[in-house]
């Protein structure tokens, strides 16, 4: 048989068969995995790897199994925080972290990579962490015949640099087994973190040195997302980033893929992503209550005395349904809102400004900014008849009428 024959059969056989190796206590790892040193080694166990969402949920059924504890050194969260994260990982979620700074949050992260992700072989000296036996056998086969691989699809499954060692070594290209822990990159999200960042970029000093065409595999140069490929991402201080760069990450999160720009190639990194986020950044509200506390402390008189006129509203308003006047409310409401404006910038805008005077000037006699902070939702007094041409009035901001009703006991809540 001849060499070409042997390596074809070999990787057929390899990519065909299932396993033959027995365990570690790691999920889809071999027992010897440390002696497998070689990529024909690592052909001959037929070696097959496993997502990381799978890695995840296994290792920690086996952890659950032999009552071992992968969150050693978080005190304080059995009871609430560790159950959701065991359900997220069972489920295959990524998570997002909500927790004030010391909570632990970036720990839990570190703890989930290092105790819960399996060892994976690398081919050694590859920055994207390639596994030779994840791109298309018939790839593998023309490398191991020192052939170049003719692509059909637009996908990313090895760098430039490795295939290159492939063809240069064989069967004896060197495999390097990697670790959880490893395979964890950090990320503290700063307003300069740009989405080539994320993604990474055609990188124009490679093609000026190559002398390689833009679009050539080889011009690229891999982002975050790429160098935590098969493992973990952890992206602290996630609300810190603006919009465009988290809407990013949405295809990662929906499709497990990226592309860059306009180059015509896609990527799947397998990577989990674990974000964190401070509760005063998180929200828009968290913000309000934050400036709103700066200045009672600095002794703002305009938000100071804003505060002691909402005191008054409140005794305003249980004056006016004691004694049944009714229409008094809606004053009362406007009084309110004139007030509250003044505690802090971004409780108000020019939007809601001039949704809240429309409504006035439809009938209404005053209204509250109720939800989220900044607006959610937009109560509104109307007396008489005038609910109709208030409701007619308010359609071209396209808002929507939604029901409401009294309660006798506030507000309920329920855990699911």
């Amino acid at each position: 048989m001849s060499s070409a024959d042997s390596i074809l059969k070999l990787v057929k056989t390899a990519y065909a068969t299932t396993p033959s190796f027995n365990q570690t206590t790691f999920f889809g790892v071999p027992h010897n995995y440390k002696d497998i040193k070689t990529l024909r080694d690592l052909l001959e166990i037929n070696y097959k790897y496993q997502p990381v969402k799978n890695q995840l949920r296994q290792n920690l059924i086996t952890k659950i199994k032999n009552k071992e504890n992968p969150f050693i050194g978080i005190i304080g969260f059995d009871d609430t925080v560790i159950p959701a994260i065991k359900r997220a990982l069972l489920a295959g979620h990524d998570i997002l972290f909500v927790g004030h700074i010391g909570q632990g949050k970036t720990k839990l992260a570190e703890l989930i990579s290092e105790n819960l992700l399996s060892p994976i072989p690398i081919v050694e000296g590859t920055l994207t962490n390639d596994i030779p036996t994840e791109m298309p056998y018939t790839h593998l086969v023309e490398l191991l015949n020192g052939n170049a691989i003719e692509k059909l699809l637009p996908e990313f499954y090895v760098s430039k640099d490795c295939e290159e060692i492939i063809k240069n070594n064989g069967l004896d290209t060197k495999i390097k087994w990697l670790d959880g822990k490893q395979r964890y990159r950090y990320i503290l999200a700063t307003p300069d973190i740009s989405v080539k960042d994320l993604v990474g970029q055609i990188d124009v000093v490679k093609i000026i040195k190559k002398g390689i065409e833009v679009f050539d595999i080889d011009s690229y140069s891999p982002g975050y997302l790429l160098q935590a490929r098969y493992g973990i991402l952890c992206l602290d201080e996630l609300p810190v980033l603006d919009p465009r760069k988290q809407v990013t990450l949405l295809s990662v999160l929906q499709e497990g893929r990226f592309t860059t720009g306009a180059y015509p190639v896609f990527f799947k990194p397998d990577v989990k992503i674990i974000a964190t986020a401070n509760p005063i950044d998180y929200t828009h509200s968290g913000k309000i209550i934050e400036q709103q506390a700066k200045n009672v402390e600095g002794k703002k008189e305009s938000s100071i005395e804003a505060m002691h006129q909402l005191k008054q509203q409140a005794m305003m308003m249980k004056e006016a349904l004691l004694k049944g006047r009714l229409n008094e409310i809606g004053e009362i409401l406007d009084f309110g809102f004139q007030q509250k404006r003044k505690m802090a910038e971004g409780i108000s805008n020019s939007l809601m400004e001039d949704i809240y005077e429309t409504a006035k000037e439809s009938g209404a006699s005053g209204g509250k900014i109720s939800g989220a902070g900044g607006g959610g939702f937009m109560i509104f007094y109307c007396p008489g008849n005038t609910k109709y041409a208030v409701m007619q009035s308010l359609e071209k901001f396209g808002g929507k009428t939604r029901n409401y009703q009294f309660v006798e006991h506030g507000l309920t809540t329920w855990t699911i």
